[in-house]
């Protein structure tokens, strides 16, 4: 990766990191454990600014692979909507028999969250 800035039509700089062609560095690869049934999960929460969120997730080790996403809930359906505040995910740590998720919500009052996570 090289590191490259560029002018903004505003006379302002941007900076950013360009990928190149050539292949990734593969610094540790592993097997991912076939008797593994996959599994997905919803949590709901009610938070704003900076989380970090413990879901139990029985099936969940250490060597879990684990994807996440996060949305806002309406709070008179309950169901996934694009509000107004962003919604990030930062982390996703499987641990056994749960993974905890951190993240932050761009929004100065409680908003219902869900993170959903689907285990292979």
């Amino acid at each position: 990766m090289t590191s490259t800035s560029s002018s903004l039509p505003n006379g302002g700089q941007s900076y950013g990191t360009t990928l190149t062609d050539t292949a990734p560095e593969i610094i540790a690869a592993s097997e991912v454990d076939p008797t593994v049934r996959s599994a997905a999960r919803h949590f709901r929460f009610s938070g704003r600014q900076f989380f970090a969120i413990t879901c139990n997730f029985p099936e969940a080790t250490p060597d879990s692979v684990v994807l996440a996403s996060v949305c806002e809930l309406s709070p008179t359906t309950q169901r996934p909507f694009l509000g107004g505040a962003s919604v990030q995910t930062f982390n996703v740590v499987p641990e056994n028999g749960k993974v905890v998720v951190s993240g932050r919500i761009w929004w100065d009052s409680n908003l219902l969250i869900r993170v959903s996570l689907f285990l292979a």
